[in-house]
């Protein structure tokens, strides 16, 4: 083998025109290659940081759906469908609880709402906006890049509003009115039970120290105001007993069963331990200062726990989501190591599985859902012209190869004549067209590395936020990934390898003695 690669050394050499012209497309070529991956490796990575800092951490978990699920809900062909709440949430929050390697989690609901205020000038006009409803302390704590302009941040239980300043801006300019901490929106929610409509005050305004175009309509809002907009449970229920003739209601066979004269007799009292006489008049009289009061629901008439477990099923209704508080649709998580991601959502998924929990974990590309294919359509369209360029490559190196070798038939026919059999020629151009793609392939490489360079000491800045999130950061510097340029140098030797092989056809067609004889 040395021998074939000091052969070709020295045909290279003495074919310096042909060797020149190869040589300078292949360097070009992973040149651009170099340049072009790296730009895209910085532009992936500056969206997933992004999303992981400001919106989705490093893993999502939420409910089962048919269709995508993301943090902005479900997208299906369709539209948008309802987003499926978190079952069991208390028995995942304490398996979380559990896992050492979870730095922070945090329970968020999504939706969408339109905004309207009392004294626009256009009655009609209305806004939008995407509405993050959180837990104000885990949030803060998970999320910190969020910049207060004006107000205060969400405190616990606290009712309002945070909206983007951006989202401000639009606002102000589509209901042609000036807002401020202490103002008041209608939100105009839509569910598949209906509209619902709630009115909310302005707490403050923020930016995001990066902010990702469409995603900066988004807002801040308390959770319960969020719940009612999309008709969601909003706190978990108490433990209800209910007594034999009460269950029986529940077997009614047909729909009149339930207003016979035996189903509102005076001694039927509903859940929550109030009786009607037979004028379906109940007493006592509803206390909404204190709603349980009286009732079997009350704390102080709270059964025993063995009478509890004493009755059947169908005599007890409890809410899984008690411990929290409400319902939720997505639980975000940050780990303490990053790389451990992929491992973490196979661990959860599985768990969820061997459970029986219906529900399911992602990496932030699955939360991000439509946003964070931005960076996989650039690598997409940059792999296209690649493939362009590497075909319009391929077919001027062949060429050029094939003229080098219609060149060289005397000395191959030579070989040949003296005992040269097809594999060594064979042996001796592919040696040829291997040392050469390393050779050039490497002087592109440094070369892409050098212009990476000058980016880099130059510091070119973003001119938007856009910009700034494809730049990783406000000024530009460049990724360079070591495994890409391993890749990059791969492509360019199997490309000079494919387009050495129909010059190596042709040359063991030539005939020893007519290649001998030419002129």
């Amino acid at each position: 083998m040395p021998v074939i690669f000091r052969i070709a050394l020295r045909n290279l050499r003495e074919h310096k025109s042909k060797t020149l012209i190869v040589g300078t497309i292949i360097a070009v070529g992973i040149m651009v290659m170099t340049i072009g991956t790296s730009l895209i490796d910085t532009a992936t990575l500056g969206i997933e940081k992004n999303f992981i800092e400001n919106y989705t951490g490093n893993i999502l978990i939420g409910g089962i759906s048919e269709d995508d699920l993301s943090i902005f809900g479900v997208q299906s062909v369709g539209g948008i469908e309802p987003t499926p709440q978190i079952p069991e949430y208390p028995r995942i929050i304490d398996y979380l609880d559990s896992r050492d390697d979870i730095e922070v989690f945090t329970p968020q609901i999504s939706g969408f709402a339109s905004i309207a205020t009392e004294n626009q000038p256009d009655p009609d006009a209305r806004g939008m906006t995407f509405l993050f409803g959180i837990e104000p302390d885990s949030y803060r704590e998970m999320f910190d890049k969020v910049a207060i302009l004006e107000g205060e941040f969400l405190e616990p239980g606290e009712t309002g509003i945070l909206l983007a300043q951006s989202n401000r801006e639009r606002l102000e300019e589509r209901l042609e009115i000036s807002l401020g901490v202490g103002d008041t929106l209608r939100l105009t929610g839509f569910s598949d039970v209906g509209i619902k409509i709630r009115e909310v005050e302005i707490i403050g305004f923020y930016r995001l120290l990066s902010e990702t175009d469409g995603i900066n309509m988004s807002s801040y809002i308390d959770l319960d105001t969020l719940r009612a907009l999309k008709a969601m449970n909003l706190g978990g229920f108490s433990t209800v007993i209910l007594d034999e003739r009460q269950t029986d209601l529940l077997e009614a066979e047909n729909f009149d069963d339930l207003f016979s004269s035996e189903a509102f007799d005076s001694s039927f009292s509903d859940p929550f331990g109030n009786s009607f006489d037979d004028n379906l008049t109940a007493a006592p009289a509803f206390d909404f200062d204190d709603p349980f009061k009286g009732s079997s629901a009350d704390a102080s008439s709270e059964p025993e726990s063995s009478d509890i477990e004493s009755l059947p099923d169908e005599q007890l209704i409890s809410d899984p989501d008690a411990k929290s508080g409400g319902s939720f649709e997505f639980i975000l998580l940050s780990l303490k190591n990053p790389r451990r991601t992929s491992r973490t959502v196979n661990e959860l998924n599985e768990w969820f599985i061997s459970e029986g929990i219906a529900a399911q974990a992602m990496d932030w590309k699955g939360a991000a859902g439509p946003f964070s294919s931005t960076a996989d359509v650039v690598r997409s369209v940059f792999n296209v012209a690649v493939l362009l360029v590497a075909f319009v490559a391929l077919i001027i190196i062949t060429n050029t190869l094939l003229i080098s070798i219609m060149e060289r038939k005397r000395e191959i026919g030579t070989m040949r004549a003296i005992g040269a059999g097809k594999g060594f020629v064979t042996a001796m151009f592919t040696s040829e067209i291997t040392v050469l793609s390393l050779v050039f392939g490497i002087i592109g490489q440094l070369a892409g590395l050098g212009i990476l360079g000058i980016v880099n000491l130059i510091g070119i800045k973003a001119g938007n936020s856009l910009v700034e999130i494809l730049f990783a950061g406000p000024v530009l510097k460049p990724v360079v990934n070591l495994s890409t340029l391993a890749v990059d140098l791969a492509v360019v030797l199997a490309i000079g390898i494919l387009a050495n092989i129909y010059p190596v056809y042709v040359a063991l067609k030539i005939q020893p003695v007519k290649a001998i004889s030419s002129v």
